[in-house]
């Protein structure tokens, strides 16, 4: 295709601001197949090789866009040859719950084996791989409602951040003599009062302890460039555990931490012992990382449930037209009041004002009608329903996640 236009990066100014506080969001900003950091660094490269590209091609930073979309979207991985495209393989369509086949990576060839009957002229379908929706609308333009595909990534810094903000306040609760909510004991801790909660996260190590333990996390590649990624079937990444655990514990208990071998350095919550107090602060700050993602959302779960089914309702795009027609008539409301205004100050007798105030009004609607139809073509164009439908299928996916995060995080204090 010579456009890509369900692909995040072929959206519109309108559709990319619909997108804020999503994963995708957070994607494109960052390390990304088509950072626009890079596209233009690839431009200038090939404007200093005329003897590969000469002049008279003009690669543009568009052209390299399309060109990372072809990559984005079709692409399969190699451990041979690295990231190839596979002519045929990638017109196959995905499907996360029943597909016909799946890529088998034999090194130097790509195989694909019916795995269950296909019927004649049924559509093959291949799956994509062990991602989510995140990703598949990012390189792919789509979403999977057939399962559950819903996937929240998490990156470091908001990891830390969550940490070290939930630090802030406990500290600031101790200082102020504010007692916290009680805890339900969750796991029986192996030795009762070797590690108080008292000396856990208020008994603050400073900066310098600070860094450390960022040090060690990284040495151990638990903390890196890489995000955490929630879904339904792992809500709390051992990983992302790891990292609020090791920031919130005491003194102590991170000396005991750093005698870990290298092979051991990720915290297994469901299967290691670990005391009622670092629980505690690991679910607090659990619920300080979801505060920190959801007020990056524009909208309410509830909200972008309404404007989905709003949508479903009136086949897609209406919600456009209903926006248009509103403005519409508040446009002809504007024009009543100008007519009575001129009935009121026309000195005229009325029989000589009607063929002139007619003819105002017939030119002001002819005007009002090339707005609205100037205003339903690019209402078209910055706002699709395809891409509209799947943002809000991304939104409400991911805050459905990040409130099961919170509900699983409060459940431990009940």
């Amino acid at each position: 295709p010579s456009e890509f236009p369900t692909v995040p990066l072929w959206f519109t100014k309108e559709e990319l601001c619909m997108l804020r506080g999503t994963s995708v969001d957070t994607l494109l900003a960052g390390r990304h197949i088509a950072n626009q950091q890079d596209l233009e660094a690839i431009k200038a490269w090939c404007k200093a090789k005329p003897e590969l590209f000469p002049e008279s091609c003009g690669v543009s930073v568009q052209q390299l866009c399309w060109a990372a979309s072809v990559v984005a979207s079709r692409a399969f991985d190699s451990t041979q040859a690295g990231v190839v495209l596979a002519p045929f393989a990638d017109a196959l369509n995905h499907s996360g719950v029943r597909p016909h086949t799946r890529m088998h990576d034999l090194g130097n060839a790509l195989r694909f084996i019916a795995e269950r009957d296909i019927r004649p002229g049924e559509e093959v379908l291949n799956t994509y791989g062990e991602h989510g929706n995140t990703q598949w609308l990012l390189n792919g333009g789509f979403i999977d409602t057939s399962g559950p595909f819903d996937d929240l990534f998490v990156t470091p810094a908001d990891a830390v951040s969550a940490a070290l903000a939930y630090k802030r306040i406990y500290s600031q609760q101790r200082k102020h003599g504010v007692s916290e909510t009680p805890v339900t004991p969750i796991k029986q801790s192996k030795s009762q009062g070797d590690s108080s909660e008292e000396e856990s996260v208020g008994s603050s190590d400073g900066d310098v302890g600070l860094c450390s333990r960022l040090a060690q996390l990284q040495d151990s590649g638990v903390l890196g460039d890489d995000v955490f990624r929630i879904s339904a079937d792992d809500l709390l990444p051992d990983k992302l555990a790891t990292v609020l655990l090791v920031l919130c514990m005491s003194t102590a208990d991170f000396e005991t931490y750093m005698e870990r071998p290298p092979a051991c350095s990720i915290i297994d919550v469901a299967e290691e012992d670990l005391e009622e107090s670092l629980l505690a602060h690991l679910y607090r700050s659990l619920l300080q990382l979801v505060d920190i993602l959801e007020q990056r959302y524009e909208t309410t779960l509830e909200e972008d449930e309404t404007a989905l089914a709003a949508m479903c309702r009136t086949s897609g795009g209406a919600l456009v037209q209903a926006q248009e027609e509103k403005q519409k008539q508040q446009e002809l409301q504007e024009l009543q009041q100008l007519l009575q205004q001129q009935f009121q100050q026309q000195p005229t007798p009325l029989g000589e004002q009607r063929p002139q105030l007619e003819a105002i009004m017939a030119e002001k609607r002819r005007r009002l009608g090339g707005w609205l139809e100037d205003s339903a073509r690019t209402s078209n164009e910055t706002l699709r329903p395809c891409n509209v439908r799947n943002v809000l299928l991304l939104r409400i996916g991911q805050k459905k996640l990040l409130r099961e995060l919170r509900t699983h995080s409060e459940d431990c204090f009940s």
